[in-house]
């Protein structure tokens, strides 16, 4: 059934609120879709984070250098487009991708709870 993994996660979500509320205490909650969120992360904010975190210099520059120089092309009805640069998101299939997306959905969560709260 298309929707219902969504209507679970809300009506959890519903749940959360009521017992925040019953029991005084606040709670912060993100929910996001991911269907193609690692193609959406802002590579620049990323670096960032990973500097400013404290992840050592090495990691924080093999990660940058991974995703140096990405391009791709689309191809329609059997043509080929000229190739572009990719400079957005995180590699897809790579071992880390899911934690570098992690790392910047965080910061973006915890930088709106600021403006909620």
């Amino acid at each position: 059934m298309p929707g219902r993994f969504t209507v679970e996660k809300i009506f959890t979500m519903r749940q959360l609120v009521e017992k925040t509320r019953e029991f005084e205490q606040k709670a912060y909650v993100t929910f996001v879709d991911i269907q193609a969120a690692f193609d959406f992360v802002n590579q620049q904010s990323l670096w960032l984070i990973l500097k400013t975190t404290g992840l050592p210099a090495k990691y924080c520059n093999l990660f940058e250098r991974l995703h140096e120089g990405t391009e791709s092309c689309v191809q329609v009805n059997g043509r080929r487009s000229s190739y572009f640069e990719i400079n957005i998101g995180v590699r897809q299939g790579c071992a880390a991708a899911p934690e570098l997306f992690n790392c910047a959905e965080l910061k973006d969560s915890i930088e709106k709870a600021k403006y909620i709260s």
